[in-house]
């Protein structure tokens, strides 16, 4: 009994309130837009002293006075962004936020200090939809059989959904959608007075609906511009005659270059071979001119002085020669 009761308890409490936010006007609004909320009963010949609107029954929006001689006061978190119709006391508000989302309510003060609600609206605030990025790129055509694929990407900021569309109808892909409360979609329309195939790429939301599209024909059957043909085609002679004079300079380029670095190279090395011969040569002569001095010389025994086991040494004499010694000899 207890567990029956505290169902038909829930069951009423929430008839109850969705009751209540049923009668509670729901009022969408885009970020960086406006939204008017009006008083919901007929204001005229009421006592009224003060009208006050408020946000979430707890801030203050907006005060009316009708014995002031500044009818309008304006609180600080809404200074630049509200605006207040005398007549009608609608109440009017620019520039929102995502945070400006929440229960917004005005009540009357009369010269007795009597008060009444009369009004009450809920506000939603969303992003717009982005731009929308529309790309189409073939994928396959033959014009004999009259079949054409193509492929669709439709991008909205980080949200995006892509298809392949045919002349028959598009198939999407794949899908990812990161903002809340979007939609997109890829759709194919045929008009049957000119034969062509559209498609359309739609994106919305609560508050924003944006659309962009393209023909098939313009990528299944691109088609040369007849003015453009004559420059394209002057383009292509030029070249075609350019390309072989371009190749043969480059070879020849190539040709110096690598003449230049092995001719360095070679001389480099020659160079270094011919200073080691002659440094080499230079050191045999002396040698070979102090052995002459030593053998030749009237007093060889002052030479090996130093050594008296050298004095009996008997040097072999070397002929003499006219001709000097030639450096590929050593």
């Amino acid at each position: 009994m207890k567990r029956c009761g505290l169902i038909l308890w829930t069951c009423l409490l929430a008839v109850t309130v969705n009751s209540v936010w049923s009668e509670d006007p729901l009022s969408l609004g885009v970020r960086g837009g406006a939204v008017s909320f009006s008083v919901q009963m007929d204001l005229r010949g009421m006592d009224i002293e003060f009208l006050l609107w408020r946000f979430n029954s707890s801030y203050s929006v907006l005060r009316f006075s009708n014995e002031s001689k500044n009818p309008l006061k304006t609180y600080p978190d809404y200074e630049g962004r509200v605006g207040l119709d005398p007549q009608t006391y609608t109440l009017t508000l620019h520039g929102l936020h995502l945070n400006d989302s929440g229960v917004y309510s005005a009540r009357i003060i009369d010269h007795k200090g009597n008060d009444k609600d009369v009004a009450k609206h809920i506000l939603h605030v969303h992003e717009a939809v982005p731009e929308l990025l529309f790309s189409m790129s073939l994928l396959y055509f033959n014009s004999s059989e009259g079949f054409c694929n193509v492929s669709v990407v439709c991008e909205a900021g980080s949200s995006m959904v892509s298809a392949t569309c045919d002349l028959e109808n598009c198939v999407q892909v794949d899908t990812s959608l990161t903002l809340q409360h979007l939609q997109m979609g890829v759709s194919l329309g045929r008009d049957t007075h000119t034969h062509t195939h559209t498609i359309y790429c739609n994106a919305s939301n609560l508050v924003s609906h944006r659309s962009q599209w393209g023909h098939m024909e313009t990528v299944c059957m691109e088609e040369v511009d007849p003015i453009l043909d004559p420059i394209s085609g002057l383009l292509l002679v030029v070249l075609d005659t350019a390309a072989p004079l371009f190749l043969i300079l480059l070879l020849l380029l190539l040709f110096c270059l690598i003449k230049r670095r092995r001719h360095t190279g070679y001389y480099d090395r020659f160079t270094t071979k011919a200073h080691l011969k002659r440094s080499f040569a230079s050191i045999e002569l002396l040698n070979i001119y102090e052995f002459e001095e030593f053998h030749w010389s009237p007093f060889p025994e002052e030479v090996l002085k130093g050594n008296p086991a050298d004095a009996d040494r008997k040097l072999p004499l070397l002929p003499q020669t006219t001709e000097p010694y030639s450096v590929d000899q050593l």
